[in-house]
């Protein structure tokens, strides 16, 4: 009744997304923290600074230039830490042991159960689990 198995797709799921490399921390942890950090960074800056009739740029609501950069810095560190902490909770995906380990052989129970899961919640397991 299933497509693939689940030997199969605990395997590809593993190549996927079983990253434990110095470049999984790197993209993980760094590149996530700085990429919401500057997205926010540049949304508020577009949001707060207008033109005036005369083309020159003013903040909106008549702040003032240090409270705009304390709203802006505050705004980008929250969003930064929310982002780390995104990838600090998913960490399992990010981080797992290698396929073929003696870690990896432990945490068979979690992978089965969480491929379970996703069959149950994902419109391709609902979809799978009709035929």
């Amino acid at each position: 009744d299933d497509l693939v198995p689940l030997q199969v797709k605990l395997a590809l799921e593993e190549t996927v997304f079983g990253w434990s490399n110095l470049m999984s921390d790197i993209f993980g942890h760094v590149g996530f923290t700085l990429g919401y950090y500057l997205l926010t960074f540049a949304i508020v800056t577009q949001i707060c600074w207008k033109r005036d009739k005369e083309g020159d740029y003013v903040l909106i609501w008549g702040m003032s230039e240090e409270l705009f950069r304390t709203i802006r810095a505050v705004l980008s560190f929250v969003a930064g830490f929310n982002g780390f902490r995104t990838v600090r909770r998913r960490r399992r995906v990010w981080l797992r042991a290698p396929y073929g380990t003696h870690a990896y052989e432990l945490d068979e129970k979690r992978r089965r159960k969480s491929v379970a899961e996703s069959d149950r919640t994902t419109l391709l397991g609902r979809i799978r689990r009709r035929r």
